[in-house]
């Protein structure tokens, strides 16, 4: 059950008497254990849970997804912990490598928890189901085969036959969702599609943290070829003592599935600190390659799906792994229908009205969620764009002089604490991207666009011969 629909879960089930749930995947076991052998325990549940193909990947959660998951499931964050996750502060204890230097590191109010996607799972789960009981079902191993309505009712169809009624349908079947399909097939409008590809490829594994292992050094890293590379790489602390650490390539750049080779390629990357790191640690996972993860953007909000069918998730807006946005954004979506649906069926109404009110908050919930989500969109798709063979459908390339301001404000953040930790504010989901213009960034922002200038470092953007693979 992925992040996205446990979040959805956590709204629904206090607002519904019944909740049922249509799962493809059987669920995963408890959670891994963080004593013996959590390696395994995390592959395991990976090959479990094989609709979440990357569930082996290092995921981060943002500081704003993790606030919103504590808020949906108060408790949440020491739960995690309490299972082996670890505490961060995120301008600490991770160490950033970008155009060309560190960023400045400094305590810091921006907390997260380090922890594998298969623990978050896990937590997740076992939270919401624990606190829903008596009123979620879930169908394990259910696959859906179509979608019927009227004005009145709304039919789910699944492959054994089956239908099943229900007042309200929301459907958090991912990037694959066929949701479009059945719609256009029944006459409905289908929404419009966006897309922003840079040809992402990502090879990863697990490894041992050295017991000597000094933390204050570093506890994460993450290392970008920018502004001319297309390669980079990140490992992140997980429960065991364990990092999770991934290479990437974009435009057609594929890290090797070869194990020397793989070493070669941190080793030339423009920073050695993850090379040298995983060159003396343990591997403890064979490489495991992922390709596909582009950004994909369904208009949900100008064409809504059909009376009682909400559509949430990857179906709206998937994103390049890369940034670590994902199971946030999904947490802070089901935030904003938690506040729709407070704001759209009254409470004290009849049944009548309250199913009524329920099948006709689609369009209100998919515009609010649009602007929720839109965000998140558009750093990922704007950073993406800088590579000139990404392929991009319908959307527009963001002007030159905002490219070279974030890039100002990036380079601020090799010295400058304050511009840092409003970055990473706006990075973590924590306060909209006009924060980016703040009048202390923008000071920052500008003086470094000045220094710039002055260096001739504004070339035209870099053709495709001067990007490389570091």
């Amino acid at each position: 059950m992925s992040s996205v629909r446990r979040a959805f879960q956590a709204v629904i089930g206090k607002q519904f008497d019944r909740v049922t749930l249509l799962e493809a995947d059987k669920l995963a076991s408890p959670a891994p254990e963080t004593d013996g052998q959590p390696a395994e325990a995390i592959m395991q549940a990976a090959k479990q849970r094989r609709g979440i193909p990357q569930l082996a990947h290092p995921h981060t959660l943002a500081m704003g997804g993790l606030e919103a998951m504590d808020a949906l499931l108060p408790g949440f964050e020491e739960e995690l912990v309490r299972r082996g996750g670890i505490k961060l502060d995120l301008a600490r204890d991770l160490r950033f490598y970008d155009f060309g230097a560190n960023y400045v590191r400094a305590d810091s109010t921006l907390k997260s928890v380090g922890a594998s996607r298969a623990l978050i799972q896990s937590t997740l789960q076992d939270e919401v189901m624990r606190r829903n009981a008596g009123k979620l079902t879930v169908m394990e191993g259910c696959r859906v085969s179509g979608l019927l309505w009227d004005e009145e009712k709304t039919w789910v169809e699944l492959r054994s036959g089956e239908e099943l009624q229900a007042d309200l349908v929301i459907v958090a079947s991912g990037r694959a969702s066929c949701l479009p399909q059945w719609l256009k097939a029944a006459g409905h409008p289908v929404p419009a599609v966006h897309k922003v590809d840079a040809q992402l490829v990502y090879v990863g594994r697990m490894y041992e943290m050295p017991k000597d292992w000094d933390k204050k050094k570093w506890m994460g890293h993450i290392t970008f070829s920018r502004p001319t590379g297309l390669t980079g790489a990140g490992m992140v602390p997980v429960e065991g003592s364990v990092w999770q650490m991934v290479e990437w390539g974009y435009n057609g750049v594929v890290p090797p599935m070869d194990e020397q080779a793989f070493l070669d390629y941190a080793a030339n990357l423009p920073d050695k600190e993850i090379y040298n790191a995983i060159s003396s640690a343990k591997a403890l996972t064979p490489l495991c390659k992922h390709a596909g993860a582009n950004n994909v953007q369904r208009c949900w909000d100008a064409t809504p799906p059909p009376p009682g069918v909400l559509v949430i998730g990857d179906g709206v807006q998937a994103l390049n792994p890369v940034y670590a946005q994902g199971m946030s954004v999904a947490a802070k979506s089901a935030e904003c229908l938690g506040k729709v649906m407070q704001a759209s069926v009254p409470g004290k109404a009849s049944p009548e009205a309250r199913r009524q009110a329920v099948r006709g908050m689609g369009p209100s919930f998919q515009k609010q969620l649009a602007a929720v989500v839109a965000p998140a969109w558009m750093m990922a798709t704007s950073e993406d764009q800088r590579y000139p063979g990404t392929k991009v459908e319908g959307v527009a390339k963001p002007p030159r002089l905002l490219c070279l301001y974030i890039d100002a404000l990036v380079k601020s953040c090799h010295h400058n604490a304050a511009v840092l930790m409003g970055f990473f504010e706006v990075a973590h989901l924590v306060r909209p991207p006009t924060h980016l213009f703040h009048p202390r960034m923008l000071a920052a922002g500008l003086k470094q666009m000045l220094w710039d200038a002055w260096q001739g470092l504004w070339p035209a953007a870099p053709s495709r011969a001067a990007l490389k693979a570091e």
